[in-house]
């Protein structure tokens, strides 16, 4: 996918998708609306490591390799307990 529509294109709409989930999740009422929205944010999910991953390996040499990926798995895992965190609060507000 990456390859067809391009690596930012493809990476820019898993981080909006993941973002509109996030704020589902957010402001759903029901249990079956929660889960339908997490399941939107596990898709986007998948799209945006692989291709995350995929922008580090072009972009870096091999020689910096190793501490791009550790610094993008930090990033990755940042963003996703961020989006729990934020869903916490929408919930505890509401």
């Amino acid at each position: 996918m990456a390859d067809r529509f391009g690596t930012r294109r493809v990476f820019a709409s898993a981080v909006a998708l993941f973002i509109l989930a996030s704020m589902l999740c957010g402001v759903s009422s029901g249990v079956s609306t929660r889960v339908g929205a997490r399941v939107l944010q596990g898709a986007a999910a998948g799209m945006m490591v692989p291709v995350g991953r995929l922008m580090v390996v072009r972009t870096f040499a091999k020689a910096e390799l190793l501490a791009a990926m550790n610094f993008d798995r930090l990033a990755i895992t940042g963003a996703i307990q961020q989006a729990d965190l934020d869903e916490l609060i929408l919930i505890s507000a509401s």
